[in-house]
């Protein structure tokens, strides 16, 4: 394999990924990394550069020093589809990056401090009610807003060089209390309110094209004037409006499909809240439906009532249920199911109960409470470990304690005063306070990582749970370094992140009752490979096998080819999961790129 030196961009060392091939033509690719101002490591800092994609990491990760700019990057293989950087200097401070390696061209990283918020370089025009959301893993959409009286510009945060910069064309129509999401050609920003006296209520959604690089210059008529609403993208990439504030102030139950592709929205087919309000959260679990929580009712009152939708919108899955309600509230969806609400109470209570797991199956179970919180910012993280601001302190939740610890002990006091947050990619958050964006780096595992040691071994490291783990007898998960994993029926304990084509997976099955391997692709369907699937009999192993299309299975004996498996081509979570009432075990899983 033949490497090009690359050339220096802003801060760090520039290295080149060759391309190899049967073919003479050498295609070499440069990967820069970048650093804002206020926190960038120094010349004399080191980075180790891991490379993932769909096969195994072979052999420790290449290492350059920041001060070796245009060095040559040996051990890049040619598919590699993600890369990780983490970079120390001798006093030990630590920043990281981590990217998807585009189709083409060359790779951009951005170095942020690990565990410690930075602000970037640029700022732009200080506004309130902005809209802030992700278009997509490196980049993040600030839009409409309030700023004294003026419109201030649309601007686009790019968290692959770390710069922000105002769009030309920017919003056709000028909105405040907008809401932003993202679809797979770009974003889309709905409804909001106009932002001067009137405060009118906007019947409109425009569309942000990632590849022009700004808004298309169209509108999308609504069906209804829309503000202070909920909004989250599907699964087949159109954006679910739900409720809000209507054109006569009233509070609205009704929800609308955006298509950002045709440029239509519509309302057919689609249920309605059964309790309206303003100012929802709206997330698509990783089953692929639809959870509705908080917001006000029409009289300013805290909404304690959840709502649990179908993947499309059109009926609800799950009865409604009542959770605490408070006006500082806040809630994620967690990778292996479910959900995490972290409730502040509007006036100090002794002993309120401010932690709570949504579990996949729609149960609601009180986790540790936090002690002192005033202030409620939740961001999505790696490793299901959600990073929580209090107001005071950063937190990170430990899914299988069931409980936040402190994120650092060196983080400092500092945190987002304001409500725009976004998280575009798990273990990456982003907030806007006035006129600047900081960004904070609290986890770096993505899709394509592989564990060179198998889970379940003698921890639960890289694994979680899709419910809250207790630890009374007869729980529905429990683990032992001994005797492995326990799983009551139904109950699944999933690899966190990391998605798979092509893999094998092996395992120790003690006991009479095997668990199920659970594949859950994008979307949140379902392949449950169970005994009557792949017609296994229960044995002390179990191999489980994917290749292309076809999925076999064997406990020991010859493979055999499943009845059913994932969609071609679908990339998918893997889990395992109780499925009788004698509790399955597990033990000492690998899983094997292949």
């Amino acid at each position: 394999m033949k490497l090009a030196r690359g050339v220096a961009a802003l801060l760090g060392s520039v290295v080149a990924i060759g391309a190899c091939g049967k073919s003479p033509r050498v295609d070499t690719r440069a990967i820069t990394l970048h650093a804002a101002a206020a926190c960038a490591p120094g010349a004399s800092a080191f980075g180790l550069y891991y490379s993932y994609g769909d096969f195994q990491p072979q052999g420790s990760p290449p290492s350059l020093s920041l001060a070796n700019v245009g060095a040559e990057l040996a051990g890049m293989p040619d598919d590699t589809r993600e890369v990780v950087v983490d970079v120390t200097d001798v006093t030990e401070a630590q920043w990281s990056a981590n990217t998807l390696v585009p189709d083409t061209g060359n790779v951009d990283l951005l170095l942020l401090a690990y565990q410690s918020p930075c602000a970037l370089t640029d700022s732009i025009d200080a506004r309130t009610d902005a809209a802030v959301g992700a278009v997509d893993a490196t980049h993040v959409l600030i839009a409409g807003g309030s700023a004294n009286g003026a419109v201030p510009t649309t601007a686009l945060v790019d968290l692959a060089v770390g710069t922000v910069h105002a769009l030309a064309a920017g919003l056709l129509v000028p909105r405040a209390q907008a809401t932003v999401t993202s679809w797979s050609g770009g974003a889309v920003v709905a409804g909001g309110v106009r932002p001067d006296a009137s405060e009118a209520p906007q019947a409109s959604a425009e569309v942000f094209v990632s590849a022009a690089g700004d808004f298309d210059g169209q509108l999308i008529t609504l069906s209804e004037a829309r503000a202070r609403h909920g909004a989250v993208m599907l699964a087949d990439g159109e954006t679910l409006l739900v409720g809000g504030v209507g054109a006569s102030g009233g509070v609205l139950g009704s929800m609308e499909i955006v298509d950002a592709a045709s440029h239509r929205a519509q309302t057919t087919g689609l249920a309605s809240l059964a309790v309206p309000r303003a100012d929802p959260q709206v997330m698509r679990l990783a089953s692929g439906e639809i959870l509705v929580a908080g917001g006000v009712d029409a009289t300013g009152t805290p909404v304690p009532t959840l709502e649990w939708f179908k993947s499309d919108g059109s009926a609800p899955s799950h009865a409604t249920q009542d959770l605490v309600a408070s006006s500082h509230e806040a809630f994620v969806p967690l990778g292996a199911g479910g959900a995490l609400a972290v409730i502040a109470p509007d006036t100090a209570t002794p002993g309120f109960q401010s932690v709570w797991v949504i579990s996949a199956a729609a149960g609601l179970e009180a986790a540790t409470p936090i002690d002192v919180l005033s202030d409620v910012r939740l961001f999505d993280g790696s490793d299901q470990a959600p990073v929580l601001w209090t107001g005071d302190r950063w937190l990170v939740w430990q899914p299988w304690a069931g409980a936040f610890t402190a994120l650092s002990p060196a983080i400092g006091a500092a945190g987002p005063t304001g409500d725009p947050v976004a998280s575009p990619e798990p273990g990456l958050g982003v907030w806007l306070d006035g006129a600047t964006v900081h960004a904070l780096r609290f986890g770096a595992r993505g899709a394509y990582v592989s564990e060179t040691a198998p889970l379940l071994a003698s921890d639960t490291s890289s694994t979680a749970p899709d419910r809250l783990v207790t630890t009374a007898p007869g729980g529905a998960i429990a683990f032992d370094p001994t005797t492995g994993l326990s799983l009551q029926s139904g109950a699944s304990v999933f690899v966190t992140d990391a998605t798979f084509a092509s893999f094998a997976l092996d395992a120790e099955t003690p006991g009479a009752s095997p668990p199920a391997v659970v594949l859950r692709d994008a979307a949140g369907n379902e392949t449950v490979l169970d005994s009557t699937v792949c017609a296994t009999t229960p044995g002390p192993t179990l191999h489980v096998e994917r290749d292309g299309d076809t999925t076999r299975a064997s406990t020991g004996g010859a493979l055999v080819t499943c009845s059913i498996a994932p969609a071609p081509g679908a990339r998918v979570a893997i889990g395992v999961r109780g499925e009788t009432q004698t509790a399955s075990v597990v033990r000492s899983l690998a899983i094997t790129r292949e």
